[in-house]
Parts: structure tokens; sequence; C-alpha cells
């Protein structure tokens, strides 16, 4: 009966993901913010205000990223996406790559399979169309100058030439051609416009359901847990709430930590790699900040870093070493890790999750290949719980029954 209604309740969020989605953002933002709302709370600022000052504070944050930030990495994606061409061709020319006679080898690989692959529609194509020799026999199809006069010694009507076959003329078929183009490129223009005020109307919508979500599970997120005491079983509450206690240590340190190791490093490397010259710089900082959150996997960043300072280099005037190329964003981004791993990750995580690298690394992979990237970054508070989970409930009774059998 359990499983039956939790399957249930799966069923209706899922059906539901529009409206619920919001919500459980904004019970996991509460969830993230609790420690901070807590110690306003005793110093007794009421629940209510300490929440909504905290949101208060993310907007004017978020506004002023969105305002000096966001417009700088998108035009710093804009320069990428427009210089690739001229890179290439500089590339190509530089080390004699030939790519157009490359390119034509594949172009032509490419149709003598499709050629192959493809031979009956060729066929097709050509028992359709007449030769050329019937092409030719046809009157209609010979050269407008070239055809004979009427019977009567007169050069055909000029105007009969541009009529449909309705005796309409032709420009009042382009006109209604027209009028139809203008009809259907109307209806294309109000349906994107009808998409992009929908678009806007449901971010309006969503985020002020994460907003009034925050505010009320950030309010009321003690009592909740005074709501459940008396629904669990009075013989397991001790060893429940327990288990509940360590896994909210465990994820909490680990999730709070995880976001604001993102943030240093994205900080860092954003300036670091500002400071030694790296093209797009603030858009490869944030990749590996926003990377970070995946462990092991901001290293992406930096062999970009080290191709597109190459690339860049390449054609100018005065281009810096290579090993300048190598070593700046390499020095960079081991100061980054560094302060990543040594630094900050014992200062806010500590050693809550208890799990060694070689689970860390198999639990990513694998929540990765089952949830995608929602599931590389829960990965390891999930292996987390489980573990407490076995090391407080499943091994004890998998001890007792064992013994009991002996």
């Amino acid at each position: 009966m359990v499983l039956l209604l939790l399957a249930l309740i799966l069923m209706l969020m899922l059906a539901a993901s529009t409206v619920v989605t919001p919500v459980l953002v904004g019970l996991a933002l509460a969830y993230v913010f609790n420690p901070l709302v807590t110690f306003l709370y005793r110093k007794r600022v009421p629940r209510w205000l300490a929440s909504l000052s905290i949101l208060l504070i993310a907007l004017l944050f978020g506004a002023a990223l969105l305002l000096y930030v966001t417009p700088k990495a998108i035009g710093q994606v804009a320069e990428l996406v427009r210089n690739v061409p001229g890179q290439v061709q500089r590339l190509s020319d530089r080390y004699d790559w030939r790519l157009e006679e490359r390119l034509d080898g594949v172009r032509d690989s490419l149709e003598s399979t499709l050629r192959g692959t493809l031979g009956l529609v060729g066929q097709a194509d050509a028992v359709a169309q007449p030769p050329p020799e019937a092409m030719a026999d046809d009157p209609e199809d010979r050269d407008p100058e070239a055809r004979p006069a009427d019977e009567h010694g007169e050069e055909p009507d000029p105007d009969a030439r541009v009529r449909s076959q309705t005796g309409t003329p032709q420009w009042e078929v382009d006109y209604q051609q027209l009028a139809e183009g203008g009809w259907l490129a109307t209806r294309w223009v109000m349906s994107r416009l009808l998409e992009i005020l929908g678009f806007f109307t449901w971010l309006f919508i969503s985020l002020l359901l994460v907003a009034a979500s925050f505010i009320y599970f950030s309010w009321h997120l003690p009592e909740l847990g005074n709501q459940l005491d008396p629904l669990l079983p009075p013989r397991q509450r001790d060893l429940i709430w327990r288990m509940i206690g360590r896994m909210d240590r465990a994820v909490s340190a680990w999730l709070r930590g995880r976001l604001l190791q993102s943030l240093v490093v994205a900080v860092l490397l954003s300036l670091g790699w500002w400071l030694v010259g790296v093209p797009y710089w603030l858009v490869l900082g944030i990749l590996g900040g926003v990377l970070n959150l995946i462990p092991y996997a901001a290293g992406i960043a930096w062999p970009l870093a080290v191709g597109l300072t190459w690339v860049s280099a390449v054609g100018t005037e005065e281009p810096p070493s290579l090993l300048w190329i190598i070593l700046a964003p390499t020095i960079v981004y081991l100061i980054a890790q560094f302060v990543d791993g040594s630094v900050m990750e014992p200062l806010v995580q500590g050693k809550a999750t208890e799990l060694n690298w070689l689970v860390v690394l198999v639990a990513v992979m694998i929540g990765g290949a089952v949830f995608g990237f929602i599931g590389l970054i829960l990965a390891i508070p999930v292996t987390a719980c489980i573990k407490i989970l076995w090391q407080e409930w499943l091994r004890p009774r998998l001890l007792e029954y064992v013994q009991g059998i002996g």
C-alpha cells in the first residue's frame, strides 16, 4: 500500500511538473539557506523576516549578475562564434591542412555513398523525367523566339503566354500568392510572439512560485519535523531520527559546500585567466565553476583555455611563446583547484559524505548515465544517504538474520 501510494504521488507530480518543479526548487533553496535563517532567528529576527531578507538579497545579487555578467558572457560567446571560421582558416593556412580539399573529398564520398545506397531513388527520378530528345520535340519547350507564326502569318499573342489555364492574367495569380504569403508570414510572426509571451508568462509565474515556496518552507521548516514525528513507528523513532540527522548533515554539508566552492572556482578562474590574457575568460571561468558541481569535471575547462589561447595567438603579429600559452592557463587552473580542494573543501564540507574517491567516481558515472546532468549533481548525496541507510538499518538487520541462522 505504501509503495502504491508513493508511485501514485510520483505519477501525479510528473503530470503536474510545471507547477511542482518551482515548488521543489523553493523547497531546495529553503533547505540550503536554512542554517542562515536559523542563525538570524537565534538573533531574535522572525523567520519570515529573515526569509524575506535573504530572498531580497538573492534577487539583488541575481539582478546584478544579469545586468553586468550576463551581457559580457553573451558578448564573448557571440565573439567566439563569429571568429571560429576565420580562426579555422588561419590554422589551415598556417599548417597547410588543405581543409577545402578534404571537405571536397568528404562531400564526394558522401555523394557516392548516397548514390549507392539510394540508387532506386535515382532510377525513379530518371524514369519520371522524359529524355532530352522528347523534350526538344515539344514545340512548347522550344525557344520562344524560334516559334513559327500561326496559320494567318501572325505572331502569337505575347499576353497568351502569361495567362494561366483558367484565363486569369499571371499578375493576378502573383497577387493572390503574395496575399497568401503575407497571411502565412503574419501567422508565423503572431505565433512566435505568442510563444515568447507564453514563455515570459511561464517564467514570471515560476519565479513567483519559487519565491512564495521559499518563504513558506523557510518559515515553517521546523514545524515539518514536528508534524512527521507522530507518524513514525514508536519503536523505530529514535533510529529513524538518527538516520535523518546523519543524512541531513551529509547532504547539507555537501550541497552548500559544493555551491560555495563552485562560486569560488568560477571567480578564481575568470580573474586568473583574464590576468594572463586567455580569450573568452569569463565564459571559460563560468563553465569551470558550473562543472565544478560535478566531481572531477572542472578539468574540462582547462584544455579549452589552453586551446583557445593557442588558436587566438596564431596569425598575430607578436604571438606569445608556446610555453606561456601552455603554462599560464595551467597555473591558474592548478591554483583554483588547490584552493578548492585544500582550503574550501575541508572548511565547508569536511568529511561529511565519508566516501572514497572510487565510490564517488562510480556514483557520478552511474548517476550521469541514468539521470543525465541532474544525476551527475545528485549522485554524491544520494550515495551518501544509501551508505547511511546501509550502516544504520540494513547491515544490523542482515547481521541479526545471519546470526539467527547460525
